[in-house]
């Protein structure tokens, strides 16, 4: 499993993430910070659709609109 290059990619991606993460909240407060988390998911339905051809209905769609709602009311309030 170790020579499998997914894996490797995953291992690269995720030390990726901490480091950006890190990162991120030696600049932003964690109250700032936190609500761009919440965009990975939009990130992983769109690319779904893009990369997989995966169907994008309507209940996705609204989903995608609360996260930025969500995200938006913590990011300005």
């Amino acid at each position: 499993m170790i020579k499998n290059p997914f894996f490797i990619l995953a291992i690269f991606f995720s030390i990726a993430n901490v480091v950006i993460w890190t990162l991120g909240l030696t600049l932003y407060d964690l109250s700032f910070a936190y609500p761009f988390t919440s965009f990975s998911y939009i990130l992983i339905i769109l690319a779904g659709k893009f990369i997989f051809h995966e169907h994008l209905d309507r209940n996705k769609m609204i989903g995608i609109v609360f996260i930025l709602i969500g995200s938006m009311t913590l990011l300005l309030g």
